[in-house]
């Protein structure tokens, strides 16, 4: 058999086995008939919004700082500090 064959045999198989994961997937994807989006979007529709989001204000900043020290015959020390 030549290299040429045993590639294109190879493909094949790892195609016809590609197909039928996906398949199952699918297959397996559905409950009740409803596909997983489908029951997604009704639970965001019957989802209630709350009040208390309506009244929190996120606001201020965030500062990140790296520090590197190097000494001749001592350990090296980094460190990172966020605020």
């Amino acid at each position: 058999m030549s290299k040429k064959l045993a590639y294109v045999i190879i493909a094949m198989g790892i195609t016809v086995s590609a197909a039928t994961v996906f398949a199952a997937d699918e297959a397996a994807a559905k409950t009740d008939g409803k596909t997983i989006a489908e029951r997604v979007e009704a639970l965001e529709k019957g989802a209630k919004k709350s009040d208390w989001t309506d009244k929190i204000k996120v606001k201020g900043d965030i500062r990140a700082r790296f520090e590197h020290r190097e000494k001749d015959g001592a350990t090296d020390k980094s460190r990172f500090r966020g605020r």
